[in-house]
């Protein structure tokens, strides 16, 4: 009888351990949730549509959509943990996919391998992103109308600055995740890689 009744358990606890993202129907990663490993084309059909508020991405950037089959206003999130949601997808997300590669160039080896820092338009993560390769070393220049306001360095060391050119108030950043790049300096305008 206990055999029975373990193994189903065991194995929904791998399932949710390999999922790719899990969706929360409620802010701060509360009430009812999904994990997902797949494309979900319409959510209406596991009773989740238009009412996720808190999302965790475990594995690969995760294209949110508030239409079915991955139409109307979509926004790509990076892996990491969004305990709230901004207001054009917050109770609007009605499909979502792993985020498809926009052509062959990016689906190369060459290419494989995760950016090395991934700039956020809002803090903690959360906004429109801006990957930056391993060998980058540019004057900042993103799709944001603003600074960013969150960052995420996956390897090496990188200098960011308040003025074009590595100039003005510079600060090093290391491997880690950075909730509130606003609240520890000023506005960044440009940055770069230095020798590891």
């Amino acid at each position: 009888m206990f055999v029975r009744f373990a193994l189903p358990a065991l194995l929904c606890s791998t399932f949710v351990h390999a999922a790719q993202v899990t969706v929360f129907k409620d802010q701060n990663f509360q009430g009812p949730e999904l994990a997902l490993e797949q494309a979900a084309n319409d959510l209406i059909r596991v009773n989740f549509q238009d009412q996720i508020s808190s999302i965790v991405v475990h594995h690969g950037a995760w294209q949110v959509c508030t239409q079915p089959g991955f139409q109307g206003d979509c926004m790509v999130l990076q892996p990491g943990s969004y305990a709230t949601l901004p207001a054009r997808i917050n109770h609007r997300i009605e499909s979502m996919r792993e985020a498809p590669v926009r052509n062959a160039a990016l689906a190369s080896p060459a290419h494989a391998s995760p950016p090395a820092l991934v700039l956020f338009s809002a803090p903690r993560f959360m906004g429109r992103s801006h990957e930056l390769a391993q060998d980058a070393h540019a004057t900042l220049v993103t799709s944001f109308n603003a600074p960013p306001a969150s960052l995420v360095v996956r390897e090496g060391t990188w200098q960011l600055c308040t003025e074009p050119g590595y100039q003005g108030m510079c600060r090093i950043y290391r491997p880690g995740r950075y909730l509130d790049l606003q609240a520890e300096t000023m506005p960044v305008m440009s940055l770069r890689r230095l020798s590891d």
